[in-house]
């Protein structure tokens, strides 16, 4: 077998941008700030957590951040984190060579199909635009007769387990089982990868209760002895086991 290349780092323009799609290398910042520093030395930050707040958050906003991060997931973090970070004027995801190729070959056939359409000169913006708009009307064409799709929606199409970054291979769980009587109501159902539903909730391992979307218990590493490893509420908010 050919050992895998490693995975390369594109960056794309945003919409409101005329750079086009390049490749470039994107070293990982180590964490910088005195508060920051002070919270990773003393192993109240990991190297993911201190990263995300030097390179979001002002000085003067750190210690509140360090504190919110120490009390939910990476996964809320990342969200609430990137949502501040509005400097940015580029797209950037990182994936295997031949995937990348394969978005770039994609990019270009979109933006000449644009061209040949309009018979005007078309951006690599304008291809990735026309590209998500043609993504997201099929999607929502299909949505539209799935009914599970009014629980997705809510649940913003991610796995609700704690952590859990999963959008695709969904299912739609009865917190209350029907074979227990619950019923098939918007309460009683969260949204779930099929990893944390089969394997999780009905392999035995972890527990959902409350009512969706924001009353959720999830407590994960079930035992037959001692409290599950991790508790948390709707919101990837951590609590005492």
């Amino acid at each position: 077998m050919r050992p895998r290349r490693p995975p390369r780092h594109w960056e794309g323009s945003r919409p409101d941008s005329s750079r086009g799609l390049r490749e470039r290398a994107s070293p990982r910042r180590s964490p910088a700030g005195s508060t920051v520093a002070s919270a990773f030395r003393d192993g109240l930050l990991t190297p993911k957590q201190a990263s995300l707040v030097s390179e979001t958050v002002l000085p003067a906003q750190q210690p509140e951040a360090i504190a919110f991060a120490q009390g939910v997931t990476l996964r809320r973090l990342e969200g609430e984190l990137g949502a501040r970070d509005t400097a940015r004027d580029t797209i950037c995801f990182t994936a295997p060579p031949e995937a990348a190729n394969v978005f770039l070959l994609a990019l270009e056939a979109a933006r000449l199909h644009l061209e040949a359409e309009k018979q005007a000169r078309q951006s690599t913006t304008d291809a990735l635009i026309w590209m998500l708009e043609h993504v997201i009307a099929a999607w929502l064409k299909q949505g539209a007769a799935f009914k599970d799709y009014a629980d997705f929606n809510r649940d913003h199409f991610r796995c609700t387990a704690p952590g859990c970054t999963a959008r695709r291979s969904l299912q739609s769980h009865h917190l209350v089982f029907q074979s227990a009587g619950g019923p098939d109501e918007a309460w009683n159902r969260t949204t779930l990868c099929t990893f944390h539903h089969l394997r999780g909730i009905h392999a035995g391992s972890m527990r959902c209760s409350g009512r969706a979307p924001e009353g959720l218990i999830f407590e994960l590493g079930l035992r037959a002895a001692g409290p599950p490893l991790l508790r948390a509420r709707a919101g990837d908010v951590l609590l005492s086991a």
